[in-house]
């Protein structure tokens, strides 16, 4: 789940980009359980703010890994610059 799911159960393309990255993992890791060696608690939620992000599976191209984790920033960013929507999207498109 993305981090303001998390902290709050807000829903937002932000948290569905963030959702997608997830997924992307766990495809080109082969199933593999996202973070592994943490447990989902309060704690977890405090190392996500904190920057904790996915490696890069072996098996994902190093093209597409960088173009998605370039996109955390504007995620990150959202809430500040939420009235700046379309142009943060412009960016990344």
């Amino acid at each position: 789940m993305a981090l303001e799911a998390l902290e709050g159960n807000k829903f937002s393309y932000w948290s569905d980009i963030w959702s997608v990255g997830v997924t992307m993992w766990e495809i080109f890791s082969y199933g593999e359980t996202p973070y592994p060696g943490y447990t989902w608690n309060t704690d977890f939620v405090d190392i996500l703010r904190a920057g904790l992000r996915l490696t890069k599976p072996a098996a994902c191209p190093e093209e597409l890994y960088v173009n998605q984790t370039s996109i955390y920033p504007y995620i990150l960013r959202e809430k500040i610059l939420f009235s700046s929507d379309t142009s943060i999207t412009s960016k990344i498109l």
